[in-house]
């Protein structure tokens, strides 16, 4: 098991390393096809991280979580991302529903409104689904 989430996590950095290669600090430069100059897609790069790692009613906790966050964050950053993390390290503080609508809903509100930026969200935890067969 602990293998497996390791494998996970370090798939996943590799996704992020590969997909923002080629960004430069704060933007991404993409060619022109009609000229083969470089132009600046995005002016600024956000990222909301989050986290839940402590659970409680029979989840399993995800120790893994935090260490995984500070990774995401570190190769966001070195992409010129700010980066916004929010981790729930006691399960008496959990983020409930509400409390990631509003994180989200926050976090829009701030930067999404703006064509020039470029958003990312990453979340990290247990999922569930009350779709029936889902």
């Amino acid at each position: 098991m602990r293998i497996h989430s390791h494998l996970g996590l370090l798939v996943k950095c590799l996704v992020l390393v590969i997909v923002f290669g080629q960004a430069a600090r704060g933007g991404v430069l993409v060619p022109d096809d009609r000229n083969d100059e470089l132009y600046q897609l995005y002016d600024n790069s956000y990222a909301l991280l989050i986290g839940v790692s402590e659970y409680t009613s029979g989840w399993d906790d995800l120790s893994s979580i935090p260490g995984e966050l500070e990774l995401v964050e570190k190769v966001l950053k070195d992409h010129g991302f700010v980066v916004e993390k929010h981790v729930n390290r006691d399960p008496r503080v959990s983020l409930d529903s509400e409390q990631l609508k509003a994180k989200f809903s926050n976090f829009i509100n701030r930067y999404g409104y703006n064509q020039s930026n470029r958003l990312l969200f990453y979340f990290s935890g247990h999922g569930h689904t009350w779709v029936e067969g889902g």
